[in-house]
């Protein structure tokens, strides 16, 4: 979902993601551009970028001056609109308007249709959208963060489950310190609760592993995956028996 993305820590970014994707920094040997962020000319200079980059490269003081201007201008937008509804803004139009994603008549009926991106026309033209079932038994939601780190109970996420069988949501408290993510069984989540309720939608469901603390990532990866494997088993067996 376009709109919830730059809540989560370890996924895009936007203002990233339009410096990586455009060039000259892609292409091999190409010099490194200036940044320019989501706000006031974001789009502009996204179309415009080659010409802007060229122009910043032959004149850096003009060039420089030009995006530094754009900097000021986007800080004055973050205080005055939230830097949130910006983003809000840039993932809607990155769904809608470059990735082609559209809702449907079910979408009118879901309390999720404010923050949802709906369906990829190539999907709805080649499989339709019979298969969509609104989510109507929440309240209307407005705000992706509610989703990404209000916080979810068991019976909340059961409760989404009924209405989409293949969608299954829980959250714990919300997750400050990248050191809170722990190998499965070491944490708060209720995993036997959790596993049995898996199980009872899909007995032959594919479990995976990511692993989200910085300590981990300095130990030997193979004795991580190791430990994580274990440690998911452990998890299964004492939830299934």
């Amino acid at each position: 979902n376009f709109q919830q993305l730059p809540y989560d820590h370890h996924e895009w970014d936007y203002n990233s993601w339009n410096w990586t994707g455009l060039q000259p920094q892609r292409m091999s040997g190409g010099d490194m551009v200036p940044a320019f962020y989501i706000g006031p000319f974001a789009r502009w200079i996204i179309y415009r970028y080659p010409g802007i980059a060229r122009r910043a490269l032959r004149h850096p003081g003009l060039g420089w001056l030009g995006l530094k201007v754009q900097h000021v201008l986007v800080r004055v937008a973050w205080l005055a609109v939230g830097k949130p509804k910006l983003y809000r803004s840039e993932g809607a139009l990155r769904a809608g308007h470059d990735a082609n994603y559209h809702q449907f008549d079910a979408c009118g009926r879901c309390s999720m249709r404010n923050i949802c991106d709906g369906f990829h026309s190539d999907y709805a033209d080649l499989f339709g959208t019979d298969e969509a079932q609104p989510i109507s038994d929440v309240p209307l939601t407005d705000d992706p963060l509610q989703v990404v780190a209000r916080g979810c109970s068991l019976e909340h996420a059961q409760r989404y489950r009924a209405n989409v069988p293949n969608l299954y949501i829980w959250v714990a408290q919300p997750l400050r310190d990248p050191w809170d993510r722990v190998f499965p069984g070491d944490g708060v989540a209720p995993l036997d609760a959790i596993i049995q309720d898996l199980h009872q939608v899909n007995p032959t469901m594919v479990l995976s592993l990511e692993l989200f603390n910085p300590s981990y990532w300095k130990q030997d990866a193979m004795v991580v995956a190791q430990t994580g494997l274990r440690k998911m088993k452990a998890a299964v067996e004492r939830a299934l028996g």
